[in-house]
């Protein structure tokens, strides 16, 4: 009778292959769902990889500070207090001291541009692309995940030209913004403006939120 190698073991031994996974790519973790049932079983139920894959907070959900820099330019904007972020990695990132290429992603889910606004940084959320019909699906993976680790719970939407709500509108969730809010907020914009009689010259031209710098002596990409 043979005996099972060690490779094999560690691959079905829940504690070993959590351990193994935790250094996995997150794009990897979605697609080694469909390698085995105990696979799946694990990914699903394990906190420290759901937490990994941004669909289960790693910390509470972080509201926006009251402040006198939110208002810019007539447009309230939200702003976060300075702590460490993690953006979700499956985006890109333009505009980090050393990254100014990017993460070289094939297909990223989102980009992140990065400004340096002295007293803050903002985050500029450019689209989520579609590649594919069916990840419009409801039950679609992505939709789930969070933008950012901890969550935050509120990005703006910034408008221009005519626009009664002073050029900003925000989208909320208590539980922390996912990917599937801002898809759904943008497809909401979208069908509105295809109205008839809706004003044309009322549409959106960002997504974002801000963070207070964090005074360090770190690189912007090493602080945040």
């Amino acid at each position: 009778m043979s005996t099972p190698s060690a490779t094999s073991t560690a691959l079905i031994t829940y504690e070993l292959l959590e351990r193994i996974l935790l250094h996995t790519p997150i794009h990897t973790l979605f697609t080694t769902r469909r390698v085995s049932k105990t696979w799946l079983s694990l990914l699903n139920r394990s906190l420290p990889l759901q937490q990994a894959m941004f669909l289960v907070p790693s910390a509470p959900a972080i509201s926006p500070t009251e402040s006198t820099y939110n208002d810019h330019s007539g447009r309230t904007r939200t702003i976060y207090p300075s702590q460490p972020l993690q953006l979700n990695p499956s985006g890109d990132i333009i505009g980090l001291v050393n990254q100014p290429a990017g993460r070289g992603h094939r297909a990223p889910l989102v980009t992140f541009g990065l400004s340096d606004q002295n007293l803050f940084l903002e985050f500029e959320i450019e689209g989520i692309p579609i590649y594919d019909e069916k990840l419009l699906a409801e039950e679609a993976s992505w939709r789930g995940m969070l933008v950012t680790q901890p969550p935050i719970t509120a990005v703006h939407f910034r408008l221009i030209r005519r626009d009664p709500r002073r050029g900003v509108m925000t989208i909320f969730n208590p539980k922390g913004v996912t990917f599937g809010d801002l898809q759904d907020m943008s497809g909401e914009f979208k069908r509105g403006f295809e109205r008839p009689g809706e004003d044309k010259e009322v549409r959106y031209e960002g997504l974002s939120f801000c963070l207070f710098h964090p005074f360090t002596e770190d690189q912007m990409e090493e602080a945040w």
